[in-house]
């Protein structure tokens, strides 16, 4: 019989578990749809964003990648604006879904129910559309193009 050591292990080993499960919370929750607009609307700080469209399911295949400096904070949408500006394979088109922008195409690689745009903020996927996400400084955001299947 354990007793108290196996007692002991067995508190140890949940409370491990509990952190580790609220630090990944919380990562997910930190990256996630947060519409924080500054006092004077969008006229927070300027911040540095990398937009990098990417697909590796259909050819031809390509990785585009734009640096977006020194913008006033705002939704991903206005970064999207300007990396199709600095990069011409940026180029996309968005639908209103009725809660907010998503994208349907990147470089004219549509979306289809087998296959969509994922969009990821420092390798975490959003669980919302362009218009309803602001970038932090040095985010990296990723629109990988994913089979839904």
């Amino acid at each position: 019989m354990c007793g108290k050591s196996c007692l002991i292990i067995l508190c140890m080993f949940i409370a491990t578990e509990f952190v580790a499960h609220a630090q990944l919370s919380s990562k997910k929750r930190k990256n996630q749809c947060e519409f924080e607009q500054p006092d004077c609307g969008f006229c927070g700080k300027r911040i540095n964003v990398t937009l990098i469209a990417r697909n590796t399911i259909r050819e031809p295949t390509f990785e585009v990648t734009a640096d977006v400096t020194r913008v006033h904070k705002r939704e991903l949408l206005s970064f999207l604006e300007i990396a199709a500006q600095i990069a011409s394979e940026f180029k996309f088109v968005v639908s209103n879904a009725g809660s907010g922008y998503q994208v349907e195409s990147i470089n004219g690689l549509p979306r289809s129910n087998e296959e969509q745009w994922q969009i990821l903020s420092n390798d975490v996927p959003l669980e919302c559309g362009v218009s309803n996400y602001i970038p932090r400084s040095d985010d990296t955001i990723v629109f990988n193009f994913t089979s839904t299947l």
